[in-house]
C-alpha cells in the first residue's frame, strides 16, 4: 500500500502544477484549426464594405475555428451537423467588437456558417445562438492558420487568459487524478488501434451505403468520417494528447483523451505495460438522482451543511429555489423536503406503479422496466422509441433533461406517463428545473463529478497512492491488479451516500475484447446512434407471414466486418480459444505503425494558402 504523507502530497502538487503550466495557451502566436477549403484568396472576394481584408479573414478563421473546436466536443455522439454548437453572442461580440453583426451576416451570406437557433436564457437574458458550419465547410480535413489582425488577436489573447485562469483553478483541485495523465505511463498500441478504427470505419460505411435516402446516407457517412478522423488524430499524437487534452467543464467533469476515443478502441490501451480494467456505474444518471430523495441534499439548517447538499453543489440555484419557496410561505429547502415527504405518502398511494423510482433503480433494471412499460403504453411508432434497453436508455435521458414544460416537447407525453409512474422523483426534478431546465442536468453532472473525482479518487489517493486512476465521467479505469480494491472503495463510498450497494460493471480492456464486440459495436452505432433500424436492420420487424398465418422469425442480422481472418471468426463462433491465439492474428494486433500510409490518417500537410 502506498503511504500518503504531507511531503509526498506536496511533491505531487508541484509536479502536477508544473505539468498544468505547460498546458497554458500560446499567447504570442494565436492559431486556429479551420476547414482546409477555407481559402484566404477566396474570402477576400467577399470582404464586406468598410471592413479591412485582414479583419474579415481573421474573423472568419476565428468563428470557423471556434465552431470546429466546439463541434469536436460532441465527438462522442458523432452528430456534428445535427447537434449544432451553442455560442454565446457575448463571445463573438467580445472578439469581433463593433463589427460583429456585419461580419456574422456576411459569413452566413457566403455559407460559411448557418444559424440554426437563436434564443435568450438566464436572469440576464444572455443570448445564445446555435451555429453549424456551412455544408461545404463541414469536413474533418483541416489546416492551421494564424490570426494576425492586431485588434482581433489582442481580444482573443485577453479572452484566453480569462479562460485559462479559470481552468487552472479547476485542474489544481483534482491534481491527484491528473498526475496519472501527466506521468507518461498511459500508452496505446498505435498500429493496432488505427487498424481497428480503419476496420470499424469501413464496416460502418459499407453498411451505411445501403441507405436509400440520399440525405440520410450522406449525413451518416459525414458523421462517421468526422468521428473516426478525430479518433485517429488523438492516437497519432497520443503522447502529447494524453497530457494536453485535459479540460474541466462548468459542472466539474473531467474531459481527457479517453473521452474522445470510441469506447471499443480503449481496448488497445495499457498503463506501463499493464492491462487495464474499467469499472462503470450502472444507471449512473438515474442513480445519482436518488440523492434528491435524501434529506441531506435539502437540509440547509443542520451545521455543518453536507458537502453534497444543494446549497454546496450550486449556491446560485439554491438561492433561486429558496426565493421561490419563500414566496409560497416555505422558509427554506429543509422545510420543503419535510412537507414534500408527507405529501408524497399520499401521492405514492395514487401512483400507477407498485414500485418506487428508487426500488427500480436499485434493481439495476430501470431501462428494462421503462422499455416494457412504455412500449405497452405507446403502441405503434411511438412504441419503437422504447423497443429495447438501449433505446429506452436514450429516451430516459430525454425525459430527464428536456424542457418537459415546453409545448410541444418531444418527450412531453412520455414525461407525463413517467410522472404518473414515479411522482416521488418528478416533483424534485421540476423544482430543480424551475429557473432553467438545464440546471437539472448540470446538477447531476456536478454531483457525479464530486463523487467520482473528489470523493472516490481522493480517498484512493490518500490511502492507496500506488493505484493508478483514469476517469471517464461515471467510469473509473485502473490496472487489473487493483480491480477488486477499487471496486470495494467505490461501493463503500456510494453505500455511505445512498445507503445501499450500487451495481458496477467491470470490463477488461484488452485487444481480444475488440474482436468479441466489434460487430455488436457497429450494429449499435448504426441502429441506435443513427436510428437506421427500419432502413437496414430487420430487428424490429417480422418477415411477411406465410399463407398459413404463421409468422416467420426475423432474418439474422449480418454486419459486414472486413479484414478479420476467417479462421478467427470460426474460433470465436466456437467459443474456444487455442493457447497460441496470438499466432492467429499477428497482423491485426501487431500491425506495424511504420507501414501506415499517411492517407489513412487524414494528415493535413501545410499548403501555401
Amino acid at each position: 500500500m502506498g503511504k500518503f504523507t504531507q511531503a509526498s502530497d506536496g511533491r505531487t502538487r508541484i509536479k502536477v502544477n508544473e505539468a498544468i503550466a505547460k498546458l497554458a495557451p500560446d499567447l504570442i502566436n494565436v492559431n486556429y484549426r479551420v476547414p482546409k477549403n477555407l481559402s484566404a484568396s477566396e474570402l477576400k472576394k467577399f470582404t464586406p464594405d468598410s471592413i479591412e481584408e485582414t479583419e474579415w479573414i481573421d474573423a472568419c478563421r476565428f468563428v470557423a475555428g471556434t465552431i470546429l473546436d466546439r463541434q469536436e466536443r460532441f465527438v462522442e455522439y458523432g452528430k456534428f451537423d445535427e447537434v449544432g454548437v451553442p455560442i454565446s453572442s457575448k463571445l463573438f461580440k467580445k472578439i469581433l467588437s463593433n463589427n460583429y453583426f456585419v461580419l456574422r451576416k456576411q459569413m452566413e451570406k457566403i455559407g460559411l456558417i448557418n444559424l440554426v437557433l437563436d434564443y435568450s436564457y438566464g436572469k440576464g437574458n444572455d443570448h445564445s445562438k446555435i451555429f453549424v458550419l456551412g455544408k461545404d465547410y463541414l469536413t474533418p480535413d483541416t489546416k492551421t492558420r494564424p490570426i494576425t489582425h492586431k485588434a482581433i488577436k489582442k481580444r482573443i489573447i485577453r479572452w484566453k487568459k480569462e479562460m485559462w485562469k479559470d481552468q487552472q483553478r479547476k485542474m489544481r483541485q483534482v491534481y491527484y487524478v491528473l498526475q496519472w495523465l501527466f506521468d507518461g505511463g498511459l500508452e496505446i498500441d498505435k498500429g493496432a488501434a488505427i487498424q481497428a478504427i480503419n476496420e470499424l470505419e469501413a464496416s460502418v460505411l459499407s453498411t451505411a451505403a445501403k441507405i436509400k435516402n440520399q440525405a440520410k446516407r450522406e449525413r451518416v457517412i459525414k458523421n462517421v468520417s468526422w468521428r473516426y478522423s478525430y479518433a485517429k488524430r488523438l492516437i497519432i499524437d497520443w503522447e502529447s494528447n494524453v497530457s494536453q487534452k485535459v479540460k474541466l467543464d462548468k459542472a466539474g467533469r473531467l474531459y481527457n483523451v479517453l473521452s474522445g476515443l470510441p469506447s471499443i478502441i480503449r481496448n488497445f490501451m495499457t498503463y506501463k505495460g499493464q492491462k487495464l480494467v474499467a469499472l462503470d456505474i450502472k444507471n449512473s444518471q438515474p442513480l445519482h438522482s436518488l440523492w434528491l430523495l435524501r434529506k441531506e441534499f435539502w437540509d440547509d439548517e443542520t451545521k455543518p451543511i453536507h458537502p453534497l447538499s444543494l446549497k454546496e453543489l450550486n449556491e446560485e440555484l439554491y438561492k433561486n429555489i429558496r426565493k421561490n419557496l419563500t414566496q409560497k410561505g416555505i422558509e427554506n429547502t429543509h422545510q420543503y423536503f419535510i412537507k414534500s415527504q408527507k405529501k408524497m405518502e399520499v401521492v405514492d398511494n395514487q401512483s400507477i406503479s407498485v414500485f418506487t423510482f428508487e426500488e427500480v433503480v436499485k434493481s439495476g433494471k430501470l431501462y428494462e422496466f421503462i422499455a416494457n412499460r412504455f412500449r405497452q403504453k405507446f403502441p405503434g411508432n411511438d412504441g419503437k422509441r422504447f423497443a429495447d434497453r438501449a433505446s429506452a436508455k436514450e429516451e430516459m435521458m430525454i425525459i430527464f433533461y428536456n424542457d418537459n414544460a415546453r409545448t410541444p416537447s418531444i418527450s412531453k407525453n412520455a414525461y407525463s406517463y413517467f410522472k404518473q409512474l414515479f411522482p416521488d422523483i418528478t416533483a424534485f426534478m421540476e423544482l430543480l428545473k424551475h429557473k432553467s431546465y438545464k440546471d437539472f442536468s448540470v446538477f447531476l453532472q456536478r454531483l457525479e463529478a464530486k463523487m467520482i473525482l473528489q470523493d472516490v479518487c481522493r480517498e484512493i489517493y490518500e490511502n492507496h497512492t500506488e493505484i493508478p486512476l483514469f476517469t471517464i465521467h461515471d467510469s473509473v479505469i485502473t490496472t487489473a491488479a487493483y480491480e477488486k480494491k477499487l471496486k470495494k472503495i467505490i461501493l463503500k463510498k456510494y453505500n455511505d451516500l445512498l445507503g445501499f450497494d450500487i451495481r458496477l460493471k467491470a470490463e477488461k480492456l484488452e485487444p481480444l475484447e475488440f474482436l468479441y464486440k466489434s460487430s455488436e459495436y457497429v450494429h449499435n452505432k448504426l441502429e441506435l446512434e443513427y436510428n437506421l433500424a427500419d432502413i437496414i436492420f430487420p430487428k424490429h420487424r417480422t418477415t411477411k407471414p406465410a399463407k398459413t398465418g404463421r409468422k416467420l422469425k426475423p432474418a439474422p442480422i449480418a454486419v459486414p466486418f472486413p479484414d478479420i481472418d476467417a479462421e478467427i471468426r470460426k474460433i470465436l463462433l466456437q467459443g474456444e480459444l487455442p493457447e497460441n491465439i496470438d499466432s492467429y492474428f499477428p497482423n491485426h494486433l501487431n500491425w506495424p505503425f511504420e507501414k501506415l500510409n499517411n492517407s489513412n490518417y487524414n494528415i493535413n500537410l501545410p499548403d501555401k494558402d
